[in-house]
Parts: C-alpha cells; sequence; structure tokens
C-alpha cells in the first residue's frame, strides 16, 4: 500500500487546447479533463471522480474517441508517456515510452480510434519538432511515421486535427500557418496556397512555406 493515496483533485490544465470531454451517454454522466499528472473522469451527477494515474510529468495533451471510448493522454519532459484509456473501466489499454524526445505538445485520435498522431514539444522554438503516426493497437509496428518539420516552414505547431472523414489527412496549426498533411503518401502542404510559394524537398516529402 502506498503510504498516500490521492482521493481528490482540485482545478484542471487550463492550457491544453481543448482539454475538457464530453463523454456523457444514456448511461453515463461524466466529463473527462486533466490536472497535472492525473486524468480525471468526473462523474457530475454523482459528484465522484476516478482518477487515471502514471505519468510522472504535467499531462500537456488528451483526446477522447466515442466510437472506441478510449481516452487518450500524453506528457512532456523525461520519461514522457502517451496512454490509450478504456474510458469506461480506467483501465490502460496501451503505454507508448517516450514517443518524442521531450514528449508531446497536441494529439489527435481517428475517428474510428485506430491511429493517433502526435506532435513533438521541444524545449526552444527553433529546434525542429517531430509529426509521428502511431497505429496503437498494431503489436509488430506501433509507429507507422516519423516526420521531421523542416526549419524552413518557420512556425512552432501547437495544434493537429484529423479529417474526420480520411483518417489518411489531418490538419495542423501553429503560431502563423495551418498546415495538410497526407501520410499515404506523406505530403505536407501549407494553406498559403495563393501566394508566392517555394517547394522544399524532405526526404521525398514535400513542404510548400511561404517565402
Amino acid at each position: 500500500n502506498n503510504a498516500l493515496n490521492l482521493e481528490w483533485v482540485l482545478g484542471l490544465n487550463y492550457n491544453i487546447i481543448d482539454g475538457v470531454h464530453n463523454l456523457t451517454t444514456e448511461a453515463r454522466s461524466e466529463i473527462f479533463y486533466a490536472s497535472a499528472h492525473t486524468a480525471i473522469i468526473y462523474d457530475y451527477k454523482n459528484k465522484t471522480q476516478r482518477l487515471l494515474q502514471g505519468h510522472c510529468n504535467n499531462i500537456t495533451c488528451t483526446q477522447y474517441c466515442p466510437s472506441e471510448d478510449i481516452i487518450i493522454t500524453a506528457d512532456s519532459g523525461e520519461d514522457s508517456m502517451l496512454v490509450v484509456w478504456d474510458a469506461k473501466t480506467g483501465a490502460p489499454k496501451k503505454t507508448i515510452f517516450d514517443p518524442h524526445k521531450n514528449g508531446c505538445e497536441a494529439l489527435d485520435v481517428s475517428p474510428d480510434g485506430r491511429y493517433i498522431v502526435t506532435i513533438s514539444r521541444e524545449t526552444t522554438k527553433n529546434q525542429m519538432q517531430e509529426i509521428a503516426l502511431w497505429d496503437w493497437q498494431n503489436p509488430e509496428q506501433t509507429n507507422l511515421v516519423t516526420i521531421e518539420i523542416h526549419p524552413s516552414m518557420d512556425d512552432y505547431l501547437n495544434f493537429i486535427r484529423f479529417n474526420p472523414d480520411d483518417p489518411t489527412e489531418f490538419a495542423t496549426t501553429g503560431d502563423i500557418r495551418i498546415a495538410f498533411f497526407r501520410w499515404n503518401p506523406c505530403l505536407l502542404y501549407t494553406s498559403d496556397a495563393a501566394d508566392d510559394l517555394l517547394c522544399v524537398d524532405l526526404g521525398g516529402r514535400r513542404l510548400i512555406k511561404k517565402k
């Protein structure tokens, strides 16, 4: 037994973009959010909390997939983790250790719950970020692809979303631009398409950026 057991958590990580998720169905009245390094499933009808513990660092991004009833959390820092939880039981279904060197800045899950895409968090904004795609139910090849975002993009990415109609496409936003990705094949282009553009070869992938 632990000397101290966490029973109740106050507050939430307010700087997580889209960090509160509605789990409510006809059978339950719950929401999900993160506070420090703990994920919380709060039953607002019965005023109870279920605490999902395991992260060593502050949770920096979260997502919920209604079709598979799974919660995804990720943190940033040393010994970072990405965890897929069963929203019904609160039990972890998959843990990915060190998804990026410094953990995750943002993540999303495809509508069918199969794929997770993550953006790395870097200690300074002039470091190259990574985008990684995960097939979390595949024990043979969990990480499908990881690409580095070339510094010539001149932006720091902090948000990512799958196309709800096509899990091979997703979009990111940063401080100054929106970018669109296709991962089969992996193609990146920005929304500045009407402006004067410069193509940059990224080892078989194409980045179109503003001059």
